[in-house]
């Protein structure tokens, strides 16, 4: 006790007077004190709980909420301050707004409950299903981690192939072109279950172009990349004759053996290869391809060391490769010929052969280097003379009946 408390309290209790004031010393004065008290710390009280815990309890029962989002006819109870940690959307949002109507068409009521349990949790894990709907919700409401989370699920090894393509789908429904150019980048062995499928046949021009222009496809030889235009063409005729020129320029000619470029310049048994050989484009991206064959061949037959330079000087651009691959059922068409024969029927029964062995036959197929038809010399590496010969007999005039578009 202070000085000036002991005096109010001996005053009070006494009266005023010097000779009413007693010598004894008062108890304060002899040292009580409230902190003189043994051992405080050892008392055993009841914890607090954590304001955290608090918080996070009332959070997760939507305690005192204290806005209203709408989606169409959808209203959800939140917190503001727990939409403000995670989204810029509603960090941005004036404090005094109660009720906040979002885009229906930039987020869906399911969207947004995911992404409100995933603010909510401790350690939220972005699920499969629905993975495209919440992240084009994210990037909305400008949530930066869950748009990162989804994007390290997106270039994850989870998809590929066949579940590249599923995502593909969905992202063609959504409209989200860079996703869709992701997913095509990723689907490899696939690609020839892809081709047997109906789904392949019901792509846009566009999109088949963005296939058959990709150099992850998968494929036994470049034929299978020109078989599958045809295929996407002949399905339906009518009104995807006038796509021949811009799907067949997605094919590498310089990757087909040359006697079979030859074959296409001048007879062909197919009908399907004889209908878009018609196009005078067709025919100059055959003979462009044959010339930079022939030349390449000559040049490093001639051991001419710097066959690149000799090439760039002729204007003569080299293909880059497909990724090749091999598989046993594709074996047993080939042996059936005899030699590396392969024609447009022969691969039309392939694909049916794919269809019936199921979704995951190419998980069974190899990879190769170089691909099949190389490893056959004697095809692939025909006489540069007997080419140029033939090239040399070709009439410089179109055929008559050629279509110029």
């Amino acid at each position: 006790m202070s000085d000036f408390s002991e005096k109010l309290f001996f005053s009070s209790s006494f009266g005023d007077t010097a000779e009413n004031i007693p010598k004894e010393r008062s108890l304060f004065k002899m040292g009580l004190s409230q902190n003189s008290i043994f051992k405080w710390d050892q008392i055993s009280q009841p914890p607090k709980t954590d304001l955290l815990v608090s918080l996070d309890r009332m959070v997760k029962n939507y305690t005192k909420t204290d806005l209203q989002v709408l989606i169409g006819d959808e209203i959800f109870n939140c917190h503001k301050i727990v939409l403000q940690a995670y989204s810029k959307l509603f960090y941005e949002t004036p404090t005094e707004a109660q009720t906040v109507r979002l885009a229906a068409d930039k987020i869906t009521p399911g969207a947004f409950s995911a992404i409100y349990e995933w603010m909510i949790s401790s350690n939220p894990v972005v699920k499969r299903q629905g993975i495209l709907q919440l992240f084009i919700a994210a990037r909305y409401l400008k949530i930066s981690e869950l748009v990162e989370q989804c994007w390290s699920c997106f270039d994850s090894d989870n998809f590929i192939e066949d579940q590249a393509f599923l995502l593909y789908l969905e992202a063609r429904f959504s409209g989200e072109t860079m996703i869709m150019e992701l997913m095509i980048s990723r689907i490899s062995k696939f690609f020839l279950t892809l081709v047997a499928s109906k789904e392949f046949l019901s792509l846009s021009p566009d999109e088949v172009c963005s296939f058959l222009k990709c150099s992850q496809i998968a494929v036994h030889s470049e034929l299978e990349v020109l078989y599958s235009g045809l295929r996407w063409i002949f399905h339906d005729w009518e009104s995807r004759q006038s796509e021949i020129v811009k799907v067949i320029s997605c094919i590498r000619f310089a990757l087909i053996p040359p006697w079979q470029l030859v074959e296409f310049s001048r007879t062909s048994d197919c009908s399907e290869i004889a209908e878009i050989m018609k196009y005078g484009e067709v025919i100059k991206m055959v003979r462009d391809s044959l010339d930079y064959i022939v030349s390449d061949a000559w040049y490093r037959k001639l051991n001419n060391a710097d066959v690149a330079e000799a090439m760039e000087r002729l204007k003569l651009n080299g293909p880059i490769d497909r990724v090749w691959i091999d598989d046993k059922v594709f074996h047993k068409f080939v042996e059936s010929k005899g030699s590396y024969v392969y024609n447009y029927d022969t691969f039309l029964t392939y694909l049916d052969t794919i269809k019936d062995l199921g979704i995951d036959f190419w998980r069974s197929m190899k990879h190769v280097d170089p691909p099949l038809h190389m490893t056959d010399m004697h095809n692939y590496e025909v006489s540069v003379s007997e080419i140029v010969k033939k090239k040399l007999e070709e009439k410089s005039d179109v055929e008559h009946g050629v279509k110029l578009n």
